[in-house]
């Protein structure tokens, strides 16, 4: 259950439900965000492809005003927007986490539980990038290691569950929230139902999104059982 509250009105006060829902909404809104800044300054599953390719169109796009601009400097400027100081360092990090995450999906794979529960504890970057497109079995070993371990594997678990509802494929994110066993963590599904139903809407307005839809209200169904637990009953009465 969510533990964060819009400002009721004073007595006295008009009471606009509306309102205090959207700032509500907000609030949770920006908690999913926080949570998630435990992977560091790299977005889950980073690609230095994909940043070189960004670097390259921004590049095309700044040469019609400054045709002498220079791509080290465009990418210098990407590498900062990512919170480290040049490209020979954004390059290097993404490099090391991909890194860590091949080592991760051995582990995972092998079923190697000491190797797992401490990624787990010490290192959630690379179990995000492998965890969103594991399989619901991996994702149930996942949850099993965690249980009942120790508040940084749970904290992990959480996170990776906020990473799904970001991030995660519409056809297979109701089946993989499942696997996570969250409803035995203390996991804020208001937040995260919130992040979801966004994804909805915009699925929604979209005509070429309208298959996903499906998958979101599944999602959405998934977490809304969490409504029906107390977190204080399940392995961890946990204040992050």
């Amino acid at each position: 259950m969510s533990s964060l509250s819009a400002p009721l009105p004073r007595p006295g006060e008009p009471f606009d439900f509306e309102t205090y829902q959207s700032q509500l909404r907000a609030q949770e809104r920006q908690y999913a965000a926080s949570v998630l800044a435990p992977l560091g300054v790299l977005p889950p599953r980073p690609h230095i492809e994909h940043y070189k390719r960004v670097a390259r169109e921004r590049l095309t796009l700044r040469r019609k005003a400054e045709p002498d601009v220079k791509l080290s400097l465009v990418q210098d400027e990407l590498a900062r927007e990512n919170g480290l100081p040049n490209w020979p360092t954004f390059s290097q990090a993404v490099s090391d986490r991909n890194v860590r995450a091949r080592e991760f999906l051995a582990a995972l794979r092998r079923k190697d539980e000491a190797a797992v529960l401490s990624a787990l504890e010490s290192d959630a970057g690379p179990v995000v990038d492998v965890a969103l497109s594991a399989s619901e079995h991996d994702l149930s070993y996942l949850a099993g290691v965690a249980h009942s371990r120790s508040k940084a594997a749970a904290s992990t678990l959480c996170l990776l569950g906020f990473a799904f509802a970001q991030s995660g494929a519409p056809e297979t994110l109701a089946g993989q929230l499942h696997a996570l066993q969250l409803q035995y963590f203390d996991f804020d599904w208001w937040s995260a139902s919130t992040v979801i139903g966004d994804r909805r809407a915009a699925a929604e307005e979209d005509p070429t999104r309208e298959h996903e839809v499906e998958g979101f209200d599944e999602a959405l169904s998934v977490l809304a059982t969490h409504e029906e637990f107390d977190s204080s009953d399940g392995p961890f009465d946990m204040d992050y």
